[in-house]
């Protein structure tokens, strides 16, 4: 047997020597640090169950507080919109009032201070023929009233006379204060508009919790079959390990047999 054969089969006995012991350590490791790398697998899995039942109370806690918001914000808009509504029969009512107090009041007031004028003309005449028919001599009738009746629709038509400018001023500004309401009731809409969307995004936002809660609950159940059926795993794990390194370790001896024969046949020659 020449010496490359020989080193040869040396090398190959002494490599199948290695994997053979390689692979009876790896195999008393794997039985080894089953139940450690068990109980890890525990603690990751009771790890997560923590932070997933946390994160689901967060949500849980989000979730409420964006129901009693959307809640108090129904509340709110219900209330602009009435307010919105009522600004607006107001501002009807004042449009209805300025005309109200620019014409019918104002022409009725103006059409009474004439009356008051033309009846004026006609109680001085009566005022003038009383007063004679008091001065007729040995005459029972007595005029002398203090205020005759004349100088009474005087003073009655000249208290009548600002009243037509005060009530168009009244006018004026029912007509301002009706824009202002047209505006005040914009703003107001306005802000109902926006509460709007604020909702529709408050939905959006429990739309998303929803699906996390779900996301959540999946894991959990998740990680509930893995923790009920870790032991399983873990064995069933070990044993293809052990199968597979004990192959290898079978492998290694069917490569280091030729080997033996071939230094078994230096010995024998």
């Amino acid at each position: 047997m020449s010496f490359f054969r020989k080193f040869t089969a040396l090398f190959v006995i002494g490599i199948s020597i290695l994997g053979i012991l390689f692979s009876l350590f790896c195999l008393v490791q794997v039985w080894r640090l089953r139940v450690p790398v068990t109980n890890g697998f525990i603690h990751v899995l009771n790890l997560s169950d923590g932070i997933l039942a946390t994160s689901e109370d967060g949500l849980e806690i989000v979730d409420n507080v964006l129901v009693t918001a959307d809640s108090s914000l129904t509340k709110l808009k219900d209330t602009t919109d009435t307010i919105a509504k009522s600004i607006e029969d107001t501002g009807r009512l004042a449009d209805t009032f300025a005309g109200l107090f620019h014409t019918d009041l104002k022409d009725t007031l103006l059409n009474t201070r004439l009356s008051v004028i033309a009846a004026r003309s006609s109680a001085k005449v009566i005022d003038s023929l009383l007063y004679g028919l008091s001065q007729i001599p040995y005459s029972p009738f007595q005029y002398n009233p203090k205020v005759p009746l004349n100088l009474a629709l005087e003073d009655i038509a000249d208290s009548m006379e600002a009243l037509p400018a005060s009530l168009e001023n009244i006018s004026t500004n029912l007509d301002n204060s009706s824009s202002n309401l047209v505006t005040l009731k914009d703003q107001v809409s306005s802000i109902s508009s926006s509460l709007d969307e604020i909702q529709i995004s408050l939905v959006s936002a429990r739309v998303v919790i929803s699906n996390s809660q779900d996301k959540i609950d999946e894991l959990q159940s998740m990680s509930a079959r893995l923790r009920k059926n870790l032991n399983v795993i873990m064995w069933t794990a070990s044993i293809l390990l052990s199968i597979f390194l004990l192959s290898i370790a079978m492998a290694q001896i069917g490569a280091a047999s030729p080997a033996l024969d071939v230094l078994r046949g230096k010995r024998s020659s």
